[in-house]
């Protein structure tokens, strides 16, 4: 039965630093952030949100269809606003999938180490939520009230105002304020890494996908390894230090019982709200000048590259082709075509496409060809066999009623 939610929305006019915030999230073993909360940040939204009140997990010995279950948790709540929304997520389920999903659709041979033991689905439903608009300059304490809530709406969102009032009132000197001395150099890190393929398998690995591309079975092949190293503090921390260094548009902070996803991507791959869904893939990347001379010249030299050229091109013909397969024939549209974004440290290169269509994304996301050139299951048939664990990275986002915004 789906029930029925209301909106409570109170305004609010201060920005609650990030690392004030956290000092008050780090207590809680369950909770989010998306974005920077930042002044001078890139993102046009932040938020967050702690204490789920209702979590669905999914893991490998888990029986049943997890796309379904994601699709019935998500229709158990229908938000019925008494006009527009203040920001696009006012609460509701936030979580990742994870990329092993895609054996639920298709089958696939077994052969890679599954090292990590992150279940492959967890999402968590949250009635109470921060919201900033950086745009505006205004952020909202936002709960949802519906029948048969466990906790009362209004003390839900009264813990939401503790940690606002919290932030305020105990403002933290950020991981930048803390000095160089407090973090490894980029050398030290560097020899601290680990990665699970030696020099000489790796090429092996990268002959044998040339061969796979000769053949005509992909185009291209996300060959990965995994570089790991030691770290003893908090998520928190972590992430408060690569946005600050590190601005990106999708940040995102997920932190659970035992595990913890740190996401700091400048690239939006699907948006969806309501029937109207976006892409913007990036295709091209150059570091920032030291000089306004040099910062031009490095432009230059990125809006004149035939190889980013070429793949933005690539990415432009199978993007139409996989958005073409869901949505309304005729409204797949190029809204920018090849646009510069110049952001702190680097400079990219983008392309977005609007179309309408309506379905499930959860599934369009591992049904889509992707930039491999030809079905994700065929290159990750082929992954199998030149991998040595299982990918383990996630896709995060926040999900209300059937709306994704990947972060």
């Amino acid at each position: 039965m789906t029930k029925t939610v209301k909106l409570i929305t109170e305004q609010i006019d201060k920005i609650p630093s990030l690392p004030s915030s956290m000092a008050y999230l780090s207590s809680h073993r369950e909770y989010f952030v998306l974005g920077d909360f930042s002044p001078t940040g890139v993102c046009r939204y932040s938020y967050l949100g702690f204490n789920p009140c209702e979590t669905l997990v999914f893991d490998s010995s888990a029986s049943g269809n997890p796309f379904e279950l994601l699709d019935a948790a998500c229709g158990k709540y229908r938000l019925i606003p008494d006009g527009p929304l203040p920001v696009p997520f006012v609460g509701g389920w936030v979580g990742y999938l994870g990329y092993d999903l895609c054996r639920h659709i298709e089958r696939l041979p077994n052969q890679v180490v599954h090292d990590i033991p992150l279940p492959l689905l967890r999402f968590g439903f949250y009635d109470t939520v921060l919201a900033w608009d950086h745009d505006k300059n205004t952020g909202y304490l936002l709960g949802l009230q519906y029948e048969g809530q466990k906790t009362n709406p209004h003390r839900r969102l009264n813990q939401l105002r503790q940690l606002y009032q919290s932030a305020l009132a105990h403002p933290q000197p950020s991981e930048k304020s803390h000095g160089p001395t407090q973090h490894v150099s980029t050398a030290e890190l560097a020899k601290q890494m680990q990665h699970n393929i030696k020099p000489g398998d790796y090429l092996d690995k990268v002959t044998r996908a040339i061969e796979y591309i000769k053949a005509g079975d992909i185009y291209e092949v996300n060959l990965s390894q995994r570089f790991s190293c030691p770290y003893s503090g908090a998520p928190a921390g972590l992430y408060e230090y690569l946005t600050g260094y590190n601005p990106a548009a999708y940040a995102a902070l997920l932190v659970t019982p035992g595990n913890a996803i740190v996401s700091v991507s400048p690239e939006l791959f699907l948006s969806k709200r309501s029937d109207h869904i976006i892409t913007r893939p990036i295709k091209g990347t150059i570091a920032r000048g030291e000089n306004a001379d040099q910062d031009l010249a490095n432009r230059q030299k990125l809006e004149q590259s035939q190889k980013d050229r070429a793949e933005l091109n690539m990415i432009i013909d199978l993007e139409r082709n996989d958005l073409g397969r869901i949505c309304r024939w005729g409204s797949v549209k190029v809204l920018e075509e090849r646009t510069i974004e110049t952001l702190k440290k680097y400079s990219e290169v983008k392309i977005i496409w609007r179309a309408y269509g309506s379905c499930n994304l959860a599934m369009v996301l591992f049904c889509s060809k992707g930039d491999e050139g030809k079905t994700i299951f065929k290159m990750r048939e082929i992954l199998e066999k030149l991998n040595a664990v299982s990918f383990q990275t996630c896709v995060g986002f926040s999900w209300e009623k059937l709306d994704l915004t990947p972060f």
